[in-house]
């Protein structure tokens, strides 16, 4: 059995989650959903404070919706000087 990373048991600080949206970049293509990292940006405190409600429900309750379940993402190897075993050094395509 695998080690469970105490990551998975803590809970999504509203802090973190701001200075993740902070780090997000605004140019970027939106998903299906048409929704963009600047809007997410634009949202302000409230948005802020929802999303990471909706976030820590999911979370706490280890369930996610089913629409997410419904693609797949092919990780893409950024090449260079990158490590293989690292997670960073991929990016994601999403086939839906």
């Amino acid at each position: 059995m695998l080690p469970i990373d105490p990551l998975f048991h803590e809970d999504i600080e509203p802090q973190k989650l701001r200075n993740e949206i902070k780090k997000l970049i605004s140019e970027k293509s939106p998903g299906n959903d048409g929704i963009t990292n600047r809007w997410i940006q634009a949202g302000g405190r409230k948005f802020q404070e929802i999303l990471h409600e909706v976030c820590g429900t999911l979370w706490q309750h280890e369930i996610q919706p089913k629409a997410w379940q419904m693609s797949l993402m092919q990780p893409i190897y950024k090449g260079g000087d990158k490590p293989r075993a690292d997670p960073a050094s991929y990016r994601g395509i999403l086939f839906e």
